[in-house]
Parts: structure tokens; sequence; C-alpha cells
């Protein structure tokens, strides 16, 4: 009799939207994705169905509260409060489908008309694209190892009228992992205060994600005039939710519940909401966000010392939570388009150019992001051995 030989364990594939990704067999080194194995997925379905068969609320077929339903509201204001240590007004939330649609909504709501939005160099890079796609004269304000450059901001301001945006990502920048200081978070603050024509976009997607418990100990002031803060489950559950939220004064709140958009559209993914609220109101949540910060952490380290060890002459910081580290590779053959086809073609390895987060300004041509939130084994570090090998072997092509 023969005996059976063993099944190969699978490789987890990961797939990505951005056309640089397609190829499902690459490396992707830059990559924001959270690892599906690395987080408590059986738990999280298992709760959330048997939930759903209990629940027996024909309303939640329908088209939904526009703002969303108030009992999942609570519940999440709730959530908010446990994680950030501050005060929530249920009523000064407004659910979304995700950080980037609260961005839409908040400005389609409160444009009106010829608009302008200063965003930070650099940035998340699709929101680049997304701001000219809703015709927004764009302004660019530089990030340093406080923030978002007030004093850019304020350069911009002198020039440009109009109903103006400003949108940062205060808690662990995508793609810098630079936590904004509380000085320049009150610079900020101020500057918004004194200009009834500026918005606030506070994203916050990173900041529950926090290795130490004793920094981000300030607030972007939650319901001051003009502050948008924005929230998401996808880089703490999984994108595939579908579900963030906005926070802000009533008046803007109340502003996009009437917008034409969402009267159309009625609330945001209800049935979705609901079976969130389950797994939010248990202490489960703790253990599940601790788990995958110490994933995260764990990942970072492994990346750090890698680094070092295959590209000795990089600089980078160390950021103290999120996703990503920047780092100077110091050569120009990063922002190069031959050699990123060159990468992904021959060698199976991609990735996010500096310039690419800058609007393809020369400043970061040396520049790339790292991320250590997607993989589980050692893809990661097998793909920077792979680049540095390739940045050797193609100067030499």
């Amino acid at each position: 009799m023969k005996s059976k030989k063993p099944k190969n364990k699978p490789t987890e594939t990961i797939y990505m939207q951005y056309e640089m990704f397609n190829t499902k067999n690459n490396i992707h080194i830059s990559a924001g994705l959270p690892c599906l194995s690395a987080l408590p997925f059986p738990n999280i379905l298992k709760t959330m169905t048997n939930d759903l068969k209990k629940e027996i609320n024909p309303c939640l077929l329908q088209y939904g509260f526009p703002s969303g339903y108030f009992r999942f509201k609570k519940k999440l204001a709730k959530f908010i409060e446990n994680q950030e240590k501050r005060t929530v007004d249920p009523k000064s939330l407004f659910i979304t489908n995700g950080a980037t649609h609260g961005i839409l909504l908040s400005i389609i709501t409160l444009a009106q008309g010829m608009a302008s939005v200063i965003v930070e160099r650099p940035t998340y890079f699709p929101l680049i694209e997304l701001f000219k796609e809703l015709n927004l004269n764009l302004h660019f304000a530089d990030v340093d190892n406080e923030g978002i450059s007030t004093q850019d901001i304020r350069r911009h301001l002198r020039n440009i009228n109009g109903k103006i945006f400003i949108h940062c990502t205060p808690y662990f920048q995508n793609p810098t992992g630079i936590n904004m200081s509380e000085k320049r978070a009150d610079e900020l603050l101020n500057i918004v205060k004194k200009n009834t024509n500026v918005y606030l976009l506070s994203d916050n997607v990173y900041k529950m994600l926090n290795f130490n418990s004793s920094s981000n100990s300030y607030v972007l002031n939650n319901c001051a005039k003009r502050i948008i803060q924005i929230g998401s489950f996808s880089k703490i559950f999984c994108p595939g939710l579908r579900v963030g939220w906005l926070e802000a004064e009533k008046s803007i709140i109340h502003r996009i519940e009437e917008s034409g958009y969402v009267q159309s559209s009625g609330g945001f993914n209800p049935i979705i909401c609901r079976l969130i609220e389950k797994i939010i109101g248990t202490k489960n949540i703790d253990t599940i966000i601790k788990t995958w910060i110490k994933f995260l952490e764990e990942k970072q380290q492994d990346l750090v010392g890698s680094l070092k060890k295959i590209f000795p002459e990089s600089e980078f910081n160390v950021p103290n939570g999120g996703y990503y580290i920047w780092v100077n590779l110091k050569n120009d053959l990063i922002a190069n388009s031959a050699f990123r086809k060159y990468l992904k073609d021959k060698k199976g390895v991609v990735y996010v150019p500096g310039t690419k987060c800058a609007g393809n300004n020369n400043l970061y041509r040396t520049y790339t992001r790292l991320g250590y939130a997607t993989y589980k084994d050692d893809r990661l570090i097998k793909g920077l051995k792979i680049l540095k090998k390739g940045l050797d072997k193609f100067k030499n092509l």
C-alpha cells in the first residue's frame, strides 16, 4: 500500500487593486494590506454569524438611517472612547464605507464650488489622484519630524481663496510613520480657528495601532468647528468590511445627512454595522487589537534588523506604530521606471517609489515606502534582498 504524500501547505496569496500590484505571485514590499492570517478572523466570523442568526429586525434590509443606526453609533462611540481615552458623542458620528469615502463625503458636501486642498508631501499616493478627480486645486505642504508644515500651510493660505481643505494623517503618517507633535497640532488648530473658510480632514486610520500607550496623548480637538476626524476598521479588522466613520460637529454631520448623495444612497452598510456592533461590544475587541499590534511590532522589528544588514547605507526613522517605514535607500534607481519594470517583470518584486507619494516631486527620488503589515512569513525580507541584488545588477546592464 502506497503512503500518501503530504500535501503542500498553500501559501497566502495577496491580491491588490492597484495596477502596479496586479501579478499575484509578486512580493509587494510596499503593501499596506493587513495580514489576514495574523488576525483572529475565525473568532470574528463565528461571533458575527452566530449573532446575525439571532437578528430578526427586517430594517437591516432597508436603506438605513443616513448617518447610521443610533444603536450602532452608541457602541462605536464607546469603542472609540475606550481605545482613545476621551469622550465621544454618538450624535457627532457619521458611518461611512471607509476612510476614503469619508473624505469624499466631506468634500462634495462642503466644497460648494471652486475649492482647494492642501495635502502632505509625501502622502498616501491615491489621494493625489482623488483630489484631482474632484477638480480641487492641489497644493503640497512638506512633512518634517513634527508633522505637516504649518509654515507651508500659511504660505498657501495667503495665495488661495474659496473653500480650503487641509488633509493630514497626524498619527503614524502614511508613508513616513511620523506622529504629529502636540505643538504642531496646536498650530494647525489655530490656523483652522482663524480661517473660517478652512476645513481640517484629520485622517486617523492608524491611530489605534500604537505600540506605546503613552504616546498620542493629545487629540486634534474632535468636535471643534470645521475639524473632521476620519476613522476606519480597515486597518484594525479588515478592509473588506467597508465600514468607517466621520466625527465632526453636529452641524457638519447634519449637512452631510442632507446631501443629495446621502439622501439618494441611504445609510451605508447597515448589515455589516450590525455584525461589527457585536464584536466591539465584547471584551474580545481589546484582545483582537492587542494581538494585531503585537504582530505589527514584531514584523517591524524584523524589517528594521534586515534593513540594517541589507541596506547599511540607508536612512530611516522607526515609527512607534502604524504600517510603514519610509526609507532613503540613497539610490536614484528607485525612481527609475525602467528599473521598477525590470524588478517586477524579471524578479517578481514591486514597490512604491517615493516620487509617487510626493506628486512626482524629485525630492524623494531615492525613497520608498516599506510595509510590514502584509506578510506573516519572511517574504518581505526576501523581497528586500532581491531589491538589493536588482539595484546592483541593473546599474551594470
